[in-house]
């Protein structure tokens, strides 16, 4: 009795194992978009709420157009950072420079204001 190659399924099951891998990388895939939309989620709420106590807390201590000016593009400075540094996790974007450019504009506002101020 001869048993030689009764042991080689690999061409009988290379079509299934095929189909199997595909389907682990599309649950890959899905898994990443699902912590890339939660991150973005949590992203949109800091920079909602950030933006509405700065402002409230401005307005309750009666400061000047400049103050909000300021205040405000140190934060808008702040979350395009944050959206920047998620865009490199994440990398869900197509262009990844444009959240640093707006948040290295925002910081270069905020300073201008600052010392014209």
């Amino acid at each position: 009795m001869d048993y030689s190659g009764l042991g080689k399924y690999t061409d009988i099951y290379q079509d299934e194992i095929e189909q199997i891998e595909k389907k682990t990388e599309n649950l890959k895939d899905m898994e990443r978009t699902i912590y890339a939309n939660v991150l973005v989620i949590l992203t949109v709420f800091v920079a909602l709420f950030s933006f509405i106590t700065t402002n409230l807390s401005l307005l309750s201590s009666s400061a000047d157009t400049a103050q909000f000016l300021i205040y405000n593009f140190v934060m808008l400075g702040c979350i395009s950072f944050l959206v920047a540094l998620l865009n490199g996790v994440v990398s869900f974007a197509k262009s990844h420079w444009i959240p640093w450019i707006a948040s290295i504009v925002s910081f270069l506002i905020a300073i201008v204001l600052f010392f014209m101020k």
